[in-house]
């Protein structure tokens, strides 16, 4: 693999740490008001990132030397149980 591939799987492995990621309920500020917390942005986006299969997705799997329908078979192993085994430890809640 070459250090520009090895770049890439990288992006797509942080994508799957934040599409991984647990969604926070709304915190309550000192106003009184609720605010989605920051971090949940995170985690929609690399949703979102999966499940369109844009033009921007395959290209970055082709960058990293990997067939993009391997990747969403294997983000959708992560949806559909929670984990993949040997990379996650716990399990995530998709609701």
């Amino acid at each position: 693999m070459t250090p520009e591939q090895n770049l890439w799987v990288n992006v797509i492995a942080q994508q799957f740490h934040d599409a991984t990621r647990e969604i926070l309920p709304p915190r309550r500020k000192k106003n009184g008001k609720m605010q989605d917390r920051p971090n949940n942005n995170a985690v929609y986006v690399a949703r979102t990132w999966f499940e369109t299969n844009s033009e921007d997705f395959q290209m970055v799997c082709n960058l990293a030397g990997l067939s993009p329908e391997y990747v969403i078979r294997k983000y959708n192993e992560v949806r559909d149980t929670g984990y993949v085994k040997g990379m996650w430890n716990k399990r995530v809640n998709y609701a």
